[in-house]
């Protein structure tokens, strides 16, 4: 296989894998590294792949019939071209090959605009934490004031994680373990930490392979209610 069809192929390979992945996402999130699975497995196994399915794929070059011998095309034209084929080529491997690094950052993305989108102003703790059930990271404080010098524990804030059967996990600074809770006594224990009457914030934090985070917040106010939800954003 030639240059030119080893790009072609790279393209229509990487471009396949991430529809594929974002098809894959919309079902389920465990899918979201699939891509790095995908894209290999298409890439090489493309020709048996498009010889079962019946289409053509660029196997390689195709033999030319013998032409008349003719004048040949100067040097320096023949220079340049090659120059720009070499150089085109180069510049699409090098933004095909960066999808494996933006693929990431938009499944993140979109998982974050997904769990953002579902949330309105009003709502209040409770339907908070319903709504949005798939992050990585999830932290939640408050303004109630507190001595920088008291026990840690004392400290108006608190991180939650939560599994896919729906308990919420915690560590406990005052008894060094680890704690799991419903969602009821999640809900008394961010009450008893962050205390009511106070401006309360829940953080959302997804991860990717990549160094960005992909993040939102959301803002509580003295009554228990959303006021603000702030945009989704990344470099966290």
């Amino acid at each position: 296989m030639n240059f030119s069809l080893t790009i072609r192929r790279l393209g229509i390979t990487i471009v396949l894998a991430f529809v594929i992945t974002l098809l894959l996402a919309e079902i389920d999130q465990v899918f979201m590294g699939s891509f790095l699975i995908l894209w290999p497995a298409l890439f090489f196994g493309w020709p048996y792949l498009s010889r079962r399915l019946g289409f053509n794929f660029p196997r390689g070059p195709v033999p030319q019939r013998s032409r008349s011998a003719g004048p040949k095309r100067p040097l320096w034209l023949r220079l340049v071209r090659g120059t720009v084929a070499t150089i085109g080529g180069v510049i699409l491997t090098v933004l095909l090959l960066s999808l494996t690094v933006m693929l990431p950052l938009a499944l993140s993305h979109h998982r974050a605009q997904k769990q953002h989108n579902a949330l309105r102003v009003g709502m209040t703790v409770p339907e908070v934490l319903n709504a949005v059930s798939d992050c990585d990271i999830f932290q939640a404080s408050s303004d109630f004031p507190y001595d920088d010098k008291a026990d840690a524990d004392n400290i108006p804030a608190m991180s939650l994680g939560r599994t896919k059967d729906g308990i919420y996990r915690t560590y406990d600074l005052a008894t060094n373990q680890n704690l799991q809770l419903s969602e009821s006594e999640a809900i008394a224990r961010l009450h008893a930490k962050l205390h009511d009457g106070s401006n309360w914030t829940f953080h959302y934090t997804f991860i990717n392979m990549t160094p960005q985070h992909i993040s939102f917040s959301v803002l509580f106010g003295p009554d228990g209610r959303v006021i603000e939800v702030k945009p989704v954003y990344g470099w966290d």
